[in-house]
């Protein structure tokens, strides 16, 4: 054995000793096969979605025809085939009008009725189809032929009655194609449409084998043999070896991309460098610290010294949880009966309406009256289909998460493992339940270790039962928006009915009128125990301190904006500034000027009274993450809709709300560019710059404050989608193609939501690092909301402040920028750069003594 071999083996004999060390503790042998479980989850969701997709058998005996191209090998290799192929059908047309001498081929003018593009992708579907199943060569080709036939007249029936075949399609979604197909034949009959003479059998079998014919010579996916039965011979089409091989270890590789990522029964591992953080067996090295595929990047990251990034994530995944036992049983007892307590998910699903009666097929035929109809009908179809599919969606979240709270129910501690986006947001990588999940989510779950309240605590436990609570259902009164101390009063006051809920929920369900009903019911469990036990009670539930629009409080810092630092909380007020109402009032006041001056959809607005604070919340909130006016419009078109709200157009009739609240997009955007205006020319210099650095192919880098260095690097995609008509779906997915160049339009746009996102996670990134200096060991942050412990908030709630405050004074982040675009450009580009904003006077330190900063 050579000296070199022998210092390998016992590298190997100690790093076995130390996994079995490992597993010999009960923690990390559960954790083991926690793990497996997650890995054996995925694959059992992979192969469960195959099965499905691929011919076989179901459990009832019948014959499943499947539909193998939509397996993910399946649509790789269409990916990969589809441009082969339609350039060998190109060549086969060309050929056909060289007027070279050849044999005249019946398939020509047939595929001339089809670009080339839809016939090389239904031909290779119809082949993938049949993957599994080594068809007859004779059968498939016909089998290629009817598809293209079937396109041919799909088409040729939306030129004469679109509305018709829409309908069609709609009815009959779920149905086999043929029967679809003689629906077809049938209407088309009835309405008098001429769908051209059918193609024989002999048409359809000579197009499907020159499309069969040029799968074969140009993609190598597929291979016809012959096999003798008997005295006769079978020609088979089946897939090459080697493609064969591909898919069979595609799919062995594919099971094990989706594992379900669920918490730790044990710390995570941590995170020393961009690699080697979180789980610790099977799904060891799945997680990157941060998602960004970029090789490159991942290079540079290792050579980064980030101290700060790596113990604020490492504390956030080492804090230890539980459930809560009162919210899960409740939450589980509600989502099994459907009961919509407290807000949960609405589970039944909307029956659709059926068409008008009598309504004519051409529109010619209709009356004014009946298009009316017509159209109400299809806009309250399209709605219901939309709330449909997101109650399902909401329905299978809400189900994991009571599983996997049930699951954990048992465990002492269980942990978050958390990874970081290419801003350096954080994230748990866990799926369905999370700290940073919706109100049910974030109920079920508590610190696993108790904190007695101490001096101060219940103060802070208190304000955050009224900031829960929001708007007093009783008084109206705003409790988020008012003086911390008229917070702890109303609870005060409040008092017998906290206590009330907390022993009987279901029979006071005064908690479920909260803005956050399932945390607030958490808070009374948790404030009849400090009633029973006073100072002393050990509190568990995280205390939150929500920004005040937080993107606006970064712009405002950085740029020291005295008007919008003001709007947003970064100065000393008695009341705290309400930056939505603000901008409220500012474009009320504009809609009334504009309806003095005979505005009718003005006036229409004012006398709607739907313009008010939480119409304009959001999109003053998105605002400094990118938002512009026409995206403030469809905010405002889907508030409408949830609001069940009906706009009337300008001649009385009623509208669709798309240009009037055009109008009102209009007056919030000018509103709110009249109250922050520096962060409006930040974000504009930020594109400029983004811009003249993709002239140069360049992406954009830059360093967070704490050392987190950000790659925005977006190139050109677009967007593939073959139409076809067959089963009136598009059954080619959108395909993004990712090119060499950059996307300039992508690189400007999103630099400034971008940068203002790094700057968050840097924040809180810097408030954790300074928190852990002062004892603060448990954390629930969501980027713009800080928790921890009733006990410690007093404390965090100053180191806020503190890191913020000195984030921006010690750290100039537009110069920053500046300074790395100068590393990058050109002379030439240089001089194209745009000055610097210049900044404001705003003093900094103003913020640590801001109580509605963060609060």
């Amino acid at each position: 054995m050579q000296p070199n071999e022998a210092i390998v083996d016992q590298a190997l004999l100690t790093a076995i000793e130390a996994v079995a060390t490992e597993l010999s503790d009960p923690a990390m042998e559960r954790q083991f096969d926690l793990e497996s479980e997650m890995v054996e989850n995925g694959k059992h969701r992979y192969w469960d979605r195959a099965t499905k997709l691929r011919p076989g058998v179901t459990e009832d005996g019948h014959r499943r025809s499947g539909e193998e191209s939509r397996t993910a090998p399946s649509m790789c290799l269409l990916r990969m085939a589809l441009n082969p192929m339609r350039e060998g059908i190109v060549a086969f047309l060309e050929a056909a009008n060289s007027g070279k001498p050849g044999r005249r081929h019946l398939a020509v003018k047939h595929l001339r009725l089809v670009d080339p593009e839809t016939a090389a992708f239904l031909t290779l579907k119809r082949c993938l189809d049949a993957f599994s199943t080594s068809p007859d060569m004779t059968n498939l080709c016909i089998k290629i032929g009817r598809t293209l036939e079937d396109e041919v007249r799909l088409r040729t029936f939306e030129k004469s009655a679109k509305g018709l075949l829409l309908a069609i399609q709609a009815r009959f979604k779920t149905s086999n194609f043929s029967h679809h197909r003689k629906v077809l034949n049938v209407m088309a009959a009835r309405a008098g449409i001429d769908l051209g003479v059918g193609w024989t059998k002999t048409e359809a079998l000579q197009c499907g084998a020159a499309l069969l014919t040029i799968v074969v010579e140009h993609t190598g996916l597929f291979e016809v043999i012959t096999e003798r039965q008997g005295a006769k011979q079978r020609c088979m089409v089946r897939p090459t070896a080697e493609t064969s091989e591909w898919v069979r270890k595609r799919d062995l590789s594919a099971q094990f991309l989706f594992p379900t990522f669920m918490p730790l029964v044990v710390k995570p591992r941590p995170w020393t460098g961009p690699t080697g953080g979180g789980y610790h067996f099977g799904l060891a090295g799945k997680l990157r610290l941060v998602k960004n595929r970029n090789r490159g990047y991942q290079s540079e990251l290792k050579n980064m010294d980030m101290p700060i990034v790596l113990r604020a994530v490492n504390a956030l995944q080492d804090t230890p949880w539980e459930v809560n036992p009162l919210i899960l049983g409740m939450v589980a007892s509600a989502a099994r009966s459907g009961s919509t307590l407290g807000g949960l998910p609405e589970t039944a699903i909307n029956p659709i309406p059926p068409a008008p009666a009598g309504i004519p097929l051409e529109r010619e035929e209709r009356t004014e009256e009946q298009q009316q109809q017509l159209r109400a009908w299809k806009g309250s179809v399209r709605v219901l289909y939309e709330e449909n599919l997101e109650r399902r969606q909401q329905s299978l979240v809400l189900a994991r998460c009571v599983a996997i709270a049930e699951q954990y129910q048992g465990e002492a501690a269980f942990y978050f493992p958390y990874t970081l986006d290419f801003r350096g947001r954080a994230y748990p990588a866990s799926q369905y339940l999370h700290p940073q999940g919706c109100d049910y989510q974030k109920a079920l779950l508590r610190f696993a270790v108790a904190k007695p309240l101490g001096d101060q605590g219940a103060c802070w436990l208190a304000i955050h039962g009224a900031n829960l609570m929001g708007d007093c259902p009783t008084t109206g009164q705003s409790l988020d928006k008012g003086q911390l101390q008229e917070r702890i009063d109303w609870v005060s006051a409040n008092e017998d009915r906290i206590l009330a809920t907390a022993a009987d929920p279901m029979g006071n369900e005064w908690w479920t009128q909260a803005d956050q009903p399932w945390q607030f019911l958490a808070f009374c469990s948790e404030w009849a125990g400090y009633v029973a036990e006073g100072n002393a009670f050990k509190s568990r539930i995280p205390v939150a301190l929500d920004g005040s629009c937080n993107g606006l409080q970064h712009f405002s810092a950085m740029l020291r904006d005295e008007v919008g630092g003001a709007a947003v909380n970064l100065i000393p007020r008695d009341r705290p500034a309400d930056i939505y109402m603000e901008v409220c009032r500012k474009a009320l006041a504009q809609a009334a000027s504009d309806a003095a001056e005979g505005n009718v959809t003005a006036a229409m607005w004012l006398a709607s009274g739907e313009v008010d604070r939480d119409m304009c919340k959001q999109p003053v909130m998105t605002m400094p993450y990118g938002s512009k006016q026409y995206g403030i419009r469809d905010q405002l078109v889907n508030k409408l809709r949830k609001r069940g709200h009906s706009v009337t157009s300008d001649a009385g009739e009623e509208s669709d709300g798309w240009a009037e609240c055009g109008y009102l997009a209009g007056a919030i955007w000018t509103s709110l560019g009249s109250v922050v205006i520096k962060a409006r020319e930040a974000m504009d210099w930020l594109q400029a710059c983004a811009a003249i650095s993709a002239t140069q192919e360049l992406p954009i880098t830059w360093e967070t404050p704490d050392g987190f260095l950000v790659l925005q690097d977006y190139r050109i995609t677009y967007e593939k989608q073959v139409d076809t008509k067959v089963a009136g779906k598009l059954y080619w997915p959108k395909l993004r193609e990712e090119k060499e160049a950059l996307s300039k339009q992508r690189q400007q746009s999103g630099v400034a939501p971008n940068f203002v996102h790094s700057m968050d996670g840097c924040a809180m990134r810097l408030c954790i690092d300074t928190s852990l200096d002062h004892g603060i060991e448990n954390f629930a942050m969501i980027h713009d909301s800080y928790a921890t412990h009733a006990g410690d908030t007093e404390v965090f709630f100053r180191l806020i402040r503190t890191s913020f405050s000195r984030m921006y004074s010690d750290h100039d982040v537009l110069a920053s920028f500046m300074a790395d675009m100068v590393r990058q450009l050109t002379p030439e580009n240089l001089a194209l750069l745009p000055p610097m904003p210049v900044p404001g006077n705003l003093d900094l330190s103003l913020v640590e003594g801001s109580d509605f900063f963060f609060a």
